[in-house]
Order: structure tokens, then sequence, then C-alpha cells
């Protein structure tokens, strides 16, 4: 049941969830921000949304701070329709994790902005 429910939320297919997340390890850093949407690319079911730091916040703890600037680069896979969302410019507020591969992921999620927004 557990799984009908996420893949119906998410519309990914659960195999596909287990294959994706297989190699997954525990995050290698952590940290805090808002970035801006540079650009996103669609494959496999998946998003993948390249960011730019525009604000650097304090690292929300757990694991070892990353050192991030403003301008710094960061890759966050999300869902496809998600990623669908997400244009260029739009700025999203939130605490971020990468794991060891680079590719991040949000737990805590402040704001979506669009670019001209507050």
């Amino acid at each position: 049941e557990g799984r009908e429910i996420f893949e119906q939320a998410h519309g990914v297919e659960w195999p596909r969830i287990q294959e994706l997340t297989q190699r997954d390890q525990k995050p290698s850093s952590c940290f805090a921000g808002a970035f801006e949407v540079a650009d996103v690319e669609h494959r496999s079911g998946l998003a993948f949304v390249y960011l730019r730091a525009l604000r650097v916040g304090e690292a929300p703890g757990g694991f070892p701070a990353k050192n991030i600037s403003v301008g710094d680069p960061i890759l966050w896979e999300v869902d496809e329709p998600l990623g669908r969302l997400l244009e260029k410019g739009t700025v999203v507020d939130a605490d971020w994790f990468e794991m060891q591969t680079e590719v991040c992921f949000v737990s805590s999620l402040m704001s979506v902005t669009p670019g001209w927004g507050p």
C-alpha cells in the first residue's frame, strides 16, 4: 500500500526507485542557502537541476559542513514532474545534503520564488 501511494504521488514506479537508490550512501556534507536555477535536464523520469549559490546560510548539521560560496554550482536531482516546474531564474532556499556523487537533495525547504521575487 505504501509503495502504491509513493508511486502515485511521485509518478515513478517502485522498481525504478530501488534501481536509482541501490548505491546511495550517507550524505558526505551539508549546507544551506538560496540557489538560482541555471538549467534543467530531463532524463529517465528524473530532472537534473543545475543551480548557482545566491546566498549562503548556516549548514543544518549532522554531517560535515560544505564550504559553499556565492556563485558555486550544485546539482539537484528531483522527480521529473517537479523538474518541469523549475524554470531558469527560479530561486530555491533550503537546507541541502550532498551525496558522495555530488548530487544534492533538500531536507528542509524554506521557499521557492521566481528570480524577480523577494
